[in-house]
């Protein structure tokens, strides 16, 4: 319940805010994990992007839908991205996120933007994610677990403001 809470005013501040910004861009992505521990998800998901006036930088909140054990878990990463480049963009960046599955944890990571023309863009992004979440042992003591694992996405985003 509380992670619908979160979700709920993380759409709210972006649409709210989006009314002041030099730049807010919408997309859509997909992808898979990567690296030696594969979980084969296969992700879906969307990006909301926000840039203050004359900023290096801008704040982003994605909604990421993936499988999980054969559960649906949405992922709300919230993250900070240096915006490096014009027509080309490379973007570190860095944030946390929340699962529905009461996991969190931090992300961090890099896309590459290319803007087609001022309007519309393709991009790749490569994020490594920390996750923890509450467990119990078979005695039924609480303790923290801890996943990491590797994102890489495609897709596509469109400017609304500029």
């Amino acid at each position: 319940m509380n992670y619908m809470r979160i979700l709920l005013i993380t759409i709210c501040l972006f649409l709210f805010s989006s009314v002041l910004s030099q730049e807010f861009n919408i997309g859509i992505q997909t992808g898979t994990d990567i690296g030696i521990y594969r979980y084969g998800y296969i992700v879906l998901g969307t990006q909301t992007e926000y840039r203050p006036p004359k900023a290096l930088f801008s704040f982003n909140g994605d909604i990421l839908f993936f499988t999980h054990n054969n559960d649906l878990v949405v992922m709300t990463p919230i993250y900070l991205k240096a915006i490096i480049g014009k027509s080309i963009r490379f973007n570190p960046l860095i944030g946390g996120f929340v699962n529905s599955n009461k996991g969190y944890g931090w992300k961090l990571g890099f896309d590459i933007d290319l803007y087609l023309n001022k309007r519309f863009a393709l991009f790749i992004a490569f994020d490594r994610f920390k996750e923890y979440w509450k467990d119990k042992s078979p005695k039924g003591d609480e303790y923290t677990n801890t996943d990491v694992f590797h994102l890489i996405y495609f897709g596509c985003k469109y400017r609304i403001l500029e």
